[in-house]
């Protein structure tokens, strides 16, 4: 014998927001600001998921991320061994990347990635922690209905 279950009348779509983190109080704080402003399409759920690469396991950002995400929900993962001096925003042209930073960074997303598959969620969105998104960033993400978008700032 079949049995028939309700379906829900509109699916949840999960959406697992991150990135690496290692921005001053400052400017982390404006970047999260930023997500928690974004205008939510109704069916639409944020978990939020940074890998910490912090040097300071001290450092008060790290202790504003945890609290924030805390609020908003989600989970702070620790990205390891953090390695100074491979990576600097602090130059007249623009950031300067070691190929050492490059790596680290790309496994602390790959480990977004999993969590992402582990999660079953609907879609990932990765946007760096030194960005101040505007509001409607994610809503036109979304509306491209295609199975990989992008905007640049």
């Amino acid at each position: 014998m079949t049995r028939l279950i309700p379906l829900p009348d509109q699916k949840e779509t999960l959406i697992v927001v991150g990135t690496s983190v290692r921005k001053p109080l400052p400017v982390l704080d404006a970047y999260l600001t930023s997500l928690a402003w974004q205008d939510v399409p109704k069916g639409v759920r944020f978990h939020y998921c940074f890998v910490a690469d912090y040097p300071d396991p001290n450092d008060p950002a790290l202790d504003h991320l945890r609290a924030w995400v805390a609020e908003h929900g989600g989970e702070v993962l620790m990205g390891g061994p953090t390695v100074l001096g491979d990576f600097t925003d602090h130059h007249a042209v623009t950031h300067q990347w070691s190929v050492d930073a490059m790596q680290r960074v790309g496994r602390l997303k790959n480990r977004i990635l999993q969590r992402t598959v582990e999660l079953r969620a609907d879609a990932v969105f990765f946007a760096d922690a030194d960005l101040i998104l505007d509001r409607t960033t994610v809503r036109s993400l979304l509306a491209a209905s295609k199975p990989i978008a992008c905007a640049v700032y």
